[in-house]
């Protein structure tokens, strides 16, 4: 018995319900089966803990004490578009809202990747957005997660081939340079032509990583332009290639065999070659179309669902 507290006296909580009884209770069943989802919560409950429904006929502390002249509801709660109306986890909105931040970065840095001056501003953005969906990446299904790692280990290998391109590249420039001049200018041409081949394989690495981080986010419009973002990338490596190599040669042998060398056909066509760059809008603006989408219909709640039951409250 608590002092003073006359007899019957009670006290309530949000999940629990405690009637402290003076003298004279009746001990009780200790759980009871919730109407709704059939589990039997302990009887000191006057909510069920797992769905909320309120439980009748419920004991309190062991004592049969009646039927409750108040019974306190559970707070009315609002979920995000993406739930169906089953309460979902904490942990499981902080992935969706990762996910949700992590393509809207990569739309942003994508739309911005093309522009020679904050092209660095737009890789930023597409390295946070991705770091994000990676964490995110439970959030819509075991699809996506097995995409996202998939894509992880593509653009690992795709990284470390472009390291190894590019050292292999400047080494073979290295030894042009020391041969003699007639032999110098072939020698640079064959190492361009090395450097673009690699630059593709290391492309389709890449290119397929951009392909499978975003593709189970998708509808079928997102999933054309993803798939037209990394086509075109191809295309525009193709021009390059024929444009730069007709005169790749020709620009060579006057900087190494001229006397005094010759610079500005090689000056000319690194411009040409800046100027091509800019080819790279139409790849770029495409995969941030994609991104775009993909976080249209997040927010649009029309992403399915990951399976299973939610996480516990975090």
């Amino acid at each position: 018995m608590e002092r003073g507290l006359p007899d019957g006296a009670a006290t309530q909580c949000f999940w629990r319900q405690e009637l402290i009884v003076g003298r004279g209770g009746n001990g009780l069943a200790s759980t009871v089966t919730c109407r709704r989802c059939g589990r039997t919560p302990d009887a000191s409950f006057a909510f069920c803990p797992y769905c909320g429904t309120p439980l009748s006929g419920a004991a309190y502390r062991g004592f049969s004490v009646g039927t409750p002249t108040t019974v306190l509801p559970p707070a009315a709660a609002s979920y995000p578009p993406w739930t169906t109306g089953t309460p979902v986890s904490y942990a499981r909105r902080r992935e969706v809202d990762r996910t949700r931040t992590g393509v809207l970065l990569l739309a942003a840095g994508s739309a911005i990747g093309w522009i020679p001056v904050i092209s660095i501003l737009g890789g930023l953005l597409v390295l946070i957005g991705a770091i994000l969906v990676i964490l995110g990446r439970q959030a819509f299904g075991a699809a996506h997660e097995r995409n996202v790692l998939i894509a992880i280990v593509l653009y690992v290998i795709g990284l470390v081939g472009a390291f190894l391109l590019a050292g292999s590249f400047l080494s073979s420039i290295e030894t042009a340079a020391s041969l003699p001049a007639t032999e110098a200018a072939s020698a640079v041409v064959s190492a361009f032509d090395g450097f673009l081949i690699g630059s593709v394989i290391v492309g389709i690495f890449s290119g397929l990583a951009t392909v499978l981080f975003l593709w189970a986010l998708l509808d079928l419009p997102g999933k054309i332009l993803i798939w037209a973002s990394f086509v075109s990338s191809f295309v525009i490596l193709g021009v390059v290639w024929a444009v730069i190599t007709g005169q790749l040669g020709n620009a060579v042998a006057s900087a190494f065999v001229g006397s005094p060398p010759d610079l500005g056909p090689l000056i000319a066509l690194d411009n040409q070659l800046n100027s091509l760059r800019l080819l790279d809008i139409l790849p770029d603006l495409l995969a941030a179309g994609a991104a775009y989408v993909a976080w249209a219909r997040i927010v649009q709640g029309r992403i399915p669902e990951r399976r299973g039951s939610p996480l516990p409250p975090g």
